[in-house]
């Protein structure tokens, strides 16, 4: 009997192992409905795609299958976030950070962005975090008036997208083709993945 228990343990683990995904591992993919993706975020039950050649924000199920549009307040948006209520839609050729009704796209506030370049944005469940890629920092911003909270420098050249975990930052760096896991509240590098 201990033999039997022994050997349904050992095939249960194996079993587990062999169907566990991969870190990195492509699980799906699917077409994005415009020519030029520049910013992703997830609400809780769709995907929201920035695309800058049609200016458009995009409202997709996990399959990628438009359920609507957008119109992006801006000309050139790039980093998108949720906020639980609202999107976030961070524009670089407006320098904007631009909260936005997702019902119906009415824009309920613009800030200015505090840097010459924003890029990426994400959400932590407080505030907004924003890359700059001509200055290389990485901000916490304040949604009532898009002050910075606290900056430090990026680890990269070209910081683009940010990604908030539950605990820690991650951010895309474009020139380093990496990903860096940060201590949001002190800036430190934990981890890097690099390309292959």
């Amino acid at each position: 009997m201990k033999r039997f228990l022994f050997a349904l343990l050992m095939s249960l683990v194996l079993c587990h192992l062999s169907s566990a995904r991969q870190v990195g591992e492509v699980v799906t993919s699917f077409p994005t409905p415009g020519p030029c993706p520049t910013g992703l975020t997830w609400d809780g039950k769709h995907l929201w795609l920035a695309d800058r050649k049609t200016d458009t924000l995009y409202k997709m199920n996990s399959e990628g299958k438009v359920l609507g549009t957008i119109p992006a307040p801006g000309y050139w948006p790039m980093g998108l976030a949720f906020d639980g209520t609202y999107l976030w839609n961070v524009d670089l050729g407006e320098k904007k950070l631009y909260r936005i009704d997702p019902r119906d796209g009415t824009i309920v506030a613009a800030l200015d962005a505090p840097g010459p370049s924003p890029s990426g944005l994400c959400w932590d469940g407080r505030s907004l975090w924003l890359s700059d890629n001509k200055d290389d920092i990485v901000s916490r911003v304040s949604t009532e008036d898009g002050t910075v909270i606290i900056s430090f420098p990026a680890p990269g050249g070209e910081p683009q997208g940010l990604a908030f975990d539950g605990t820690y930052l991650w951010l895309a760096d474009r020139s380093m083709d990496e990903l860096y896991l940060l201590a949001a509240d002190k800036g430190y590098v934990l981890w890097v993945v690099k390309s292959p």
